[in-house]
This record gives structure tokens, C-alpha cells and sequence, in this order.
């Protein structure tokens, strides 16, 4: 099977939701309101909805090559292939990011759901779970860093001295 192109970025599967709603915000507030039953039945529609799309080019590194959702982790999991190396702390920030950025997503989150996206990589697997928790943190304020103390405390600015 061909390798189709897409127009998204890494880790944010559009097509996800797709069978849930058209719109983003109108998909959230249904996930917000279904039952536990009917949560599952959309997020299983939706997984495989996605995976019938694959596989599909993420860039020109990644490609996703399926997702499933697995009720009893309650986790949506997508499956890549990289034909190049990943820094993981790296491709988790970008999966925080864009998956908090993403109102299907949040909404899942906001019901217990996780995403997992495990990377076939020419290192070997590599997993990057986001759950609800990682959003929080993302949207807390950075802890400012301890102040400078090799100095002296002055009135004057760095870099100016009283001879």
C-alpha cells in the first residue's frame, strides 16, 4: 500500500475525532458528555478510523502505521516507524504540546484517557505516553531559577565596578 501524504504535524493525528465530530470543539464537549460505554465505542470507531487511513507520512521521517484503543489501559495508541533517530525528551515535549493543544485530545484526557505513541526507531521501540497530568504541567508556570549569588548584592547594575 502507498504511503499517503498529510498536512500534520507530528503527533497530532487529525483524523482521530474524525469519526466523532467535524468540528474540534464540538467533538470535546461530546467526549465530555458520554458515558463510559459510549466513550469507548467512539474511541475504539475513531482508532480505527485512523487506522484506515494508514499509513500515513507525518514528515519526512515518520510515518504513522496504526492506532488502536485499548479499553482496559483506557489508552489510544498510535504506532509509528522512524527512519531516523529521536531524542526522547525532545519528542515528548512535542507530543505534550500538540497533544494538550488539541481539543479531542483534552477532552480524552479530562475523562482518563491516554495517549501512548510507541516509535519503531532504527534504535529500537521508543514509548511517549501524555495523559492529562502532562497537560497540567505544561501549563504551570516555569519555576524561575535560584538568583545569581556568585556576586556581590549592589545597587548597580552587572559588569560596572567602584574602583
Amino acid at each position: 500500500m502507498p504511503i499517503r501524504r498529510a498536512a500534520a504535524l507530528l503527533l497530532v493525528v487529525p483524523t482521530l475525532g474524525g469519526a466523532i465530530a467535524c468540528h474540534a470543539q464540538s467533538a470535546a464537549n461530546a467526549i465530555a458528555t458520554m458515558n463510559e460505554v459510549q466513550l469507548a465505542i467512539t474511541l475504539n470507531g475513531a482508532a480505527e478510523a485512523t487506522a484506515r487511513k494508514t499509513p500515513l507520512a507525518i514528515d519526512r521521517f515518520t510515518v504513522l502505521k496504526g492506532s488502536s484503543y485499548e479499553i482496559n489501559d483506557k489508552a489510544i495508541v498510535f504506532r509509528y516507524d522512524v527512519s531516523a533517530e529521536v531524542d526522547k525528551e525532545a519528542l515528548k515535549a512535542q507530543a505534550i504540546r500538540a497533544n494538550c493543544a488539541s481539543p479531542r485530545l483534552s477532552a480524552m484526557f479530562d475523562r482518563g484517557i491516554r495517549a501512548r505513541h510507541v516509535f519503531t526507531t532504527p534504535g529500537g521501540l521508543l514509548e511517549v505516553p501524555v495523559a492529562q497530568a502532562d497537560c497540567k504541567a505544561a501549563k504551570s508556570p516555569p519555576i524561575a531559577p535560584p538568583p545569581d549569588r556568585t556576586r556581590p548584592a549592589t545597587n548597580e547594575p552587572p559588569g560596572t565596578s567602584r574602583i
